[in-house]
């Protein structure tokens, strides 16, 4: 008999060795077993759509309880179209909105304000034009108004934002200008005030770059950005503090391939999660995630059936139900289905 349990717990030491060697990747954990994610595609069979695209904005409109999407560019150049799709009703349908539009554009940021029931929309790129002009849709009348004030900052695209609802500001990072340089500063934009105020602290302070994402930690009322592009695409991962105006970087030795025109998100575990992006090597469809409160440790996270291989796909956060919703991008080609990320 004790032979046999003998045999059995050896037995289950090796088992346990071998999967814990299979779920090692050039030091990053794989977590394939223990993980609760999952991906669903939720693109309706018939109906109307947007047209497929890349590098337009998504915000999640918790009223109505809808996705809005806006603008972005697709096989037959730049739009600045606006779309809902009802997450009841897994539909899409497009909005009438009243006044004059924002100029057609790629690379723009959008976010959501929630006391002003409002999408905040800034900065983007046409052709050769770059733009920083800072508009926003009314969500219950569906009117835009253009809240561009005199005092701005210098036009870009490929910037990244956050809104930050304590202050209900605007919060941007980096960017891409016409004048063939890049930033590595950061602004806000008052809702309240319609006013830019520069937040740029001293000291350490995220290289310069284009094409980065960034999510907000409500927890730790914090930016966070990732990766982006300079001279090839960049790995490295920061904090920027809302309250107190610095940057922390948290970049661990053991990190993904750098990449750019990725999205992401911070769900309510304090975890930052990215999916998707352009890689050296090319486009990844992959998912990781990093423990902003505990390990320091980014982890793949090994989802079955998970979208295409993309780039520039809009993404947009229902942070009551821990879910993410990503739309569009381009691979091997113009996308415009949706997807679902849950718990």
């Amino acid at each position: 008999m004790k032979t046999r349990w003998k045999t059995r717990t050896f037995f289950v030491a090796i088992m346990w060795v071998l999967v814990s060697s299979l779920l090692a990747t050039d030091g990053l954990t794989t977590r394939a077993l223990a993980q609760t994610w999952s991906w669903s595609n939720l693109t309706p069979v018939d109906g109307p759509a947007p047209e497929p695209r890349r590098l337009g904005t998504a915000i999640f409109d918790p009223v109505s309880y809808q996705i809005i999407v806006f603008g972005g560019t697709g096989a037959n150049g730049l739009l600045n179209d606006l779309w809902a799709f009802d997450l009841h009703a897994l539909a899409w349908s497009r909005l009438d909105a009243t006044g004059t539009p924002p100029a057609p554009r790629l690379g723009h940021n959008a976010v959501y304000d929630p006391a002003g029931h409002q999408m905040v929309l800034w900065a983007g790129q046409q052709g050769a034009q770059f733009f920083n002009d800072t508009w926003s849709l009314d969500l219950t009348t569906l009117a835009w108004s253009d809240l561009s004030p005199a005092m701005r900052p210098e036009a870009r695209y490929g910037s990244a934002s956050i809104f930050d609802p304590g202050l209900r500001r605007l919060v941007q990072f980096a960017g891409f200008t016409d004048l063939s340089r890049r930033f590595q500063d950061t602004q806000a934009f008052n809702v309240e005030t319609n006013t830019w105020e520069d937040l740029t602290p001293p000291g350490d302070t995220p290289e310069i770059r284009c094409l980065l994402t960034a999510a907000l930690d409500q927890n730790t009322r914090r930016m966070i950005i990732y990766g982006g592009q300079h001279n090839g695409p960049l790995d490295d991962l920061w904090a920027f503090d809302l309250d107190a105006p610095g940057w922390s970087q948290f970049t661990p030795a053991q990190r993904p391939a750098g990449r750019f025109f990725a999205t992401s998100f911070v769900d309510l575990d304090g975890n930052f999660i990215v999916f998707g992006g352009a890689t050296s090597s090319g486009n990844v469809n992959e998912t990781w995630a990093f423990n902003l409160d505990g390990t320091g440790q980014w982890n793949r996270l090994e989802i079955t059936n998970p979208p295409a291989e993309r780039n520039g796909m809009m993404g947009a956060y229902i942070e009551q139900e821990n879910r993410f919703v990503i739309f569009g991008g381009v691979g091997t080609d113009f996308y415009n289905d949706i997807w679902e990320l849950s718990k």
